[in-house]
């Protein structure tokens, strides 16, 4: 009989994976320590996926933490130097966020371990080419 928790082999690689990317942020990418900053993190890199060269406007962002905590982790982010925020020109109730290269690098080496994480486990095949 099977444990009613029994995961298929290929589901248990996967939450592998997510336990070691999990352990690999917490030594390497403060930033995403908290909800608020994790949520952040992924809107900004979303936003930059969509049109890297166009800056995101803070209100646009669509979080769900509070406005007083995206404003808190904002400027810890700009302390940190992952972003740059200025006054928007055409709407002064919003401000633009720009990821710096600083931001792209940790997200880069984000995306390079979770690469090589799932290497280690999965046939991975880019359906691109």
């Amino acid at each position: 009989m099977l444990n009613k928790f029994f995961m298929p082999f290929s589901n248990s690689n996967l939450l592998r994976v997510m336990i070691q990317m999990h352990d690999w942020e917490l030594r390497h990418l403060p930033e995403l320590q908290t909800v608020t900053g994790r949520e952040l993190y992924f809107r900004i890199s979303e936003e930059y996926l969509k049109d890297p060269q166009s800056p995101q406007l803070l209100k646009l962002l669509q979080v769900r933490s509070t406005e007083r905590a995206i404003r808190q982790r904002v400027r810890q982010f700009e302390e940190m130097g992952l972003i740059d925020v200025s006054n928007n020109t055409k709407d002064k109730r919003t401000k633009r966020v720009v990821p710096t290269e600083f931001f792209l690098l940790r997200l880069n080496q984000h995306l390079d371990q979770l690469k090589k994480l799932c290497d280690g486990r999965f046939l991975m095949v880019d359906k691109n080419q």
